[in-house]
């Protein structure tokens, strides 16, 4: 059975989801919190605060960062707004994304929107973090009208940028039929060019739709191959998997799959299902 997950949101993390961003960084005020807690490090949100206002950044998000981290929203959404800006940190936009849609799971109630706002700010700049980012936003309904069929435009044109999520989002959408027809072999062909690209969960993917002939006719020295790849790469279900498989192969099989594997190492994984392509046009 294909190894599936839910596509999550942005890279695949959780919690990583227009308009003009006002000039001035927009921190939590001390009104906004119901209540005073202590971080770990036994320093406050008031402390963070205290030293963002006063200039202090690499000091203030340290703090907002440890805090962050424990689960505090309003941290989460000054993490994020700090590396939105460059304050304290590098500028990262990304980053800034996924910590802004943390915030906003957290409950936070202007995360989103700014997170928004900055994939918008990506997908103007040509990054395909943030076309991948859009096209999450429309696939599930979350800050956008929810459109399928306009999620998979935003993977493709990320897809064709080399963006291994977006190639992972929409094997999952031709996999499970959602906003497109059920098509198990244009899956099968994006989790290929995912796999190639050097993503594991869609190696495996290659792997069980060999074993399972679901979008590519069932070939199970191709498989063992792939198994094989994982194996070496210490994926313990892929192991589990070629060790399950070698019992059912004859020892010309096991040779031929084992050589595919080897070759895997040296040209890359792509060569397996290259390597069926070519010998199934030669019979």
């Amino acid at each position: 059975m294909l190894k599936l997950f839910l596509p999550s949101l942005f890279d695949n993390q959780r919690g990583s989801r227009d308009g003009a961003f006002r000039s001035t960084v927009r921190v939590i005020s001390l009104a906004s919190l119901m209540c005073v807690s202590v971080a770990a490090n036994g320093q406050s949100f008031e402390e963070a605060l205290a030293l963002h206002d006063a200039g202090n950044y690499e000091q203030a998000i340290a703090i907002f960062m440890a805090r962050a981290e424990e689960g505090e929203a309003s941290s989460m959404y000054n993490v994020a707004e700090m590396h939105r800006h460059g304050l304290g940190t590098d500028p990262d936009p990304e980053t800034a994304v996924r910590w802004y849609m943390r915030a906003a799971e957290a409950g936070h109630e202007k995360a989103r929107e700014h997170g928004l706002e900055t994939i918008h700010d990506l997908v103007e700049q040509g990054s395909p973090f943030g076309r991948n980012a859009l096209g999450n936003a429309y696939l599930f309904g979350d800050g956008a009208p929810r459109d399928p069929g306009k999620a998979s435009e935003h993977f493709r044109l990320a897809a064709s940028m080399g963006y291994v999520p977006a190639m992972m989002n929409l094997a999952r959408m031709h996999d499970r039929g959602v906003g497109m027809p059920q098509d198990f072999s244009e899956s099968f062909r994006w989790y290929c060019k995912a796999a190639a690209a050097g993503d594991q969960e869609a190696l495996f993917n290659v792997g069980a739709a060999y074993y399972n002939g679901q979008g590519v006719e069932r070939d199970l020295v191709s498989a063992y191959a792939v198994f094989n790849v994982l194996a070496a790469n210490g994926d313990a279900e892929g192991k589990a998997l070629r060790d399950r498989l070698l019992a059912g192969l004859s020892p010309n099989e096991v040779r031929t799959g084992q050589r595919m594997a080897r070759k895997a190492f040296t040209e890359g994984v792509d060569v397996i299902w290259q390597q069926r392509e070519v010998q199934d046009a030669t019979y």
